[in-house]
Order: structure tokens, then C-alpha cells, then sequence
């Protein structure tokens, strides 16, 4: 977030946030300003119209969630004046927004800055930079923690999976009654290397963050439970048929939780005459060990029928959609009275749907786990 880089940028953290790049926020709910008429930022602002029709690609326009407005990326790195309100304290008069960018791209000061970008960024993949033996260290330490922080939530999501409290008495390491988590992280410590290194630098004083504080853990909790969040809701605008179960009881604090139960499928509007045909041939021309709805879907797909059953595939699909029961809501709503129990009674609401997300959707989360999205916060 450009609005929290405060004082002047080292060296080092220009490096890292030009190998990092620009994060423009896109799929966001933006707020709307006060003005009389509301106005808010829009995705189209990321974009420069051309007279012909074409547009360019702002990459230097970067969205703070935190301070609703916008930053030039090159000229908050760069510009040594506090002139213009893009390198500053952000511009957020969106009403002026599209004469002011324009106006800003145009300038001599934003110019050099984009070629100072430009030309860093290109020595930092080339590896010749000035200070590249420095940067090869930072590098190390980079994958170092990385390798961390992956083992740790590694851990994290092993406990929460089997709905198992990760807090003891004690929050300090090497000390009885440290809880789950420390506990399982010193047990690794005996057989890794890299844990068994991150102990001892902990331990030595080498280090003043180990990030296994209970503050660290609500934010690695929030950080899994919302990627696999972001993973169901993607996989719901990508579907075309998806139904809705929800259910509410109260938990042993006696506060209500709702539950949320989506099944999604993928499909298209079904010929009713040409699935008459179908079904007679799949009864004709089906195995005779396929008996559910389920393995007839999956044996059209597996054997590669779909031109053949394309009608039959949707409407199997619409009816494995279908609740027909609340079994999933309960399942859910049993799963928050295994994490919040008597001893946990005062999880804070947000612990709470984190580690509901992780022991509930596990096969969201292994999809996550083994598909590189560790790195987009570690």
C-alpha cells in the first residue's frame, strides 16, 4: 500500500518493491467520496484512452486501500519533492482524476522517474546493480524467510485442519505448556534444518521477530482463510448454476454463526427433446456398475463423451446441484462447535472464520497449498 511507506525509501526497499512491481487493486468494492454528487475510483482508470480508440495500460498508477486514493508507483520511489499529490499524500478528487493523470504523465519530473524505474528495474534482473553482492544477500535472506514462514503455516493449517487449539499458557518458546503450534514448531526444529536455524537465531537473540506470536497467528489465519475464500468465489463467478444453503445456530458463547453452504456446477441450458434421446442411448450404452448420478458424470467426462451426452451432462449437473438435504449446513455448524469450545470460548470473531474456512473447505486449501500461492504472502 503506497500510503503506508513512510519517510524516506532505503535503497533496499526500492529494490524490493520495484522486483515486487506495481499492485494495482482490481474486483474491489472502491468507497465513494463525499462530494454531492458520490463519486468513487473505477478499474477504467488504470487505462489511458487514445484519440483512435486504443488504450494504453497505466502501470504506474497504483490504488491505497487504506487511504482511498491513488499514487504514481514511479514517482513515490523517485521524486525527492512533495509537489504533486500522486507522489505525496495521494490524490483522491475523482472527478478531476482523468485531467490530472493526464496532466501528470505528461510532466518532466514523471518522465524521469518512469526512466529511472525503467533502467533499475532492468539492471536489478540483469544482476548489475552496484550494490549486487548485497543484493544476492537479501535475496538469501528472502528465501530464508519464506522457507519460515511456509513451515509455520504449514503447521498452522495441519492444526487447524483437525480443529486443535494453538494457543497453551505460555507464548514463548522452549517453555512447558506453549501450546500446539510452538510445540509442533520446536518438534520440527529437531529433524529441519532451516526451523532448527530459525530456533537458534531466536534463541541467540540474532533475530527480534520469530512470527509465531499469537498476533502473527491471527494474521496467517486471516491471510489462508481469505485466499480460500478468494478460491470458492471464483470458482461461483465461474459457474452458472450454483444453489444456497444456510444455517444458524449458537455457539458455546452463545452468539449466533451462520453457515453458508454453496454447490456450484458449470454447464449450459439443456435441449429437452435431444436428452430424451440421450438418456435412452446412456441406458443402452452405460456400464452396468454405474448406478449414481455422479459416476454417470464422471464416466462422460472421463471417456470423453460430451459431444455424445452434452444435454445429459447438464442436466446431471443441475441435479447433483440441487440441495436436497441441510447435511452440509449441520456438517459446517458441527465443525464451529469443534473449534470454538469451552476452552476457546473467547475467539475473536475473525480467528474464528479463519480457522472455520481452514478445517472446513480442505480441498479448497490443498489446491492453495500445492499451487504456489504461499508466495503472495510469504
Amino acid at each position: 500500500d503506497p500510503a503506508l511507506w513512510t519517510g524516506k525509501l532505503t535503497d533496499q526497499e526500492k529494490c524490493q518493491l520495484i522486483k515486487r512491481g506495481p499492485v494495482q487493486i482490481k474486483d474491489f468494492d472502491f468507497a465513494q467520496n463525499d462530494d454531492k454528487v458520490p463519486r468513487c475510483f473505477t478499474e477504467e482508470n488504470y487505462q489511458k484512452k487514445m484519440k483512435n480508440g486504443e488504450e494504453i495500460h497505466r502501470k504506474w498508477l497504483v490504488y491505497s486501500v487504506s487511504s482511498d486514493s491513488v499514487f504514481c508507483f514511479c514517482c513515490k520511489l523517485f521524486e525527492r519533492g512533495t509537489r504533486y499529490a500522486l507522489s505525496s499524500s495521494g490524490f483522491r478528487s475523482w472527478i478531476n482524476l482523468h485531467s490530472h493523470s493526464k496532466e501528470h504523465e505528461n510532466g518532466k519530473s514523471h518522465r524521469a522517474n518512469m526512466q529511472s524505474w525503467r533502467e533499475l528495474d532492468e539492471r536489478l534482473k540483469s544482476g548489475k546493480t552496484i550494490n549486487s553482492a548485497s543484493q544476492e544477500l537479501q535475496a538469501l535472506e528472502v528465501q530464508y524467510w519464506r522457507a519460515v514462514l511456509s513451515r509455520i503455516i504449514a503447521i498452522l493449517c495441519y492444526l487447524a485442519e483437525h480443529n486443535q487449539a494453538l494457543r497453551g499458557h505460555s507464548e514463548k518458546l522452549f517453555e512447558p505448556h506453549n501450546g500446539n503450534l510452538l510445540g509442533q514448531i520446536e518438534l520440527m526444529a529437531q529433524f529441519d534444518p532451516i526451523m532448527s536455524k530459525h530456533l537458534r537465531r531466536t534463541d541467540k537473540k540474532e533475530i527480534k521477530d520469530h512470527y509465531v506470536s499469537n498476533t502473527i497467528q491471527n494474521e496467517l489465519i486471516a491471510l489462508v482463510g481469505q485466499k480460500t475464500c478468494d478460491a470458492i468465489v471464483q470458482k461461483v463467478k465461474e459457474a452458472k448454476y450454483f444453489s444456497v444453503i444456510m444455517d444458524c445456530t449458537p455457539d458455546i458463547s452463545h452468539t449466533k454463526q451462520l453457515s453458508l453452504v454453496l454447490h456450484i456446477v458449470n454447464c449450459e441450458d439443456i435441449d429437452s427433446q435431444d436428452l430424451v434421446l440421450e438418456v435412452r442411448a446412456a441406458v443402452i450404452v452405460f456400464p452396468g456398475h454405474i448406478s449414481s448420478s455422479a459416476e454417470m458424470l464422471d464416466y462422460i467426462y472421463k471417456e470423453n463423451l460430451l459431444e455424445l451426452y452434452g444435454n445429459l451432462s447438464i442436466a446431471l449437473q443441475l441435479l447433483l446441484t440441487l440441495p436436497v438435504t441441510v447435511a452440509s449446513g449441520e456438517r459446517s455448524v458441527s465443525s464451529l462447535k469443534l473449534i470454538k469450545t469451552y476452552l476457546r470460548s473467547t475467539m475473536s470473531k475473525e480467528r474464528l472464520n479463519g480457522l472455520a474456512m481452514i478445517s472446513i473447505e480442505q480441498e479448497s486449501l490443498e489446491i492453495l497449498k500445492y499451487g504456489g500461492h504461499n508466495q503472495s504472502f510469504c
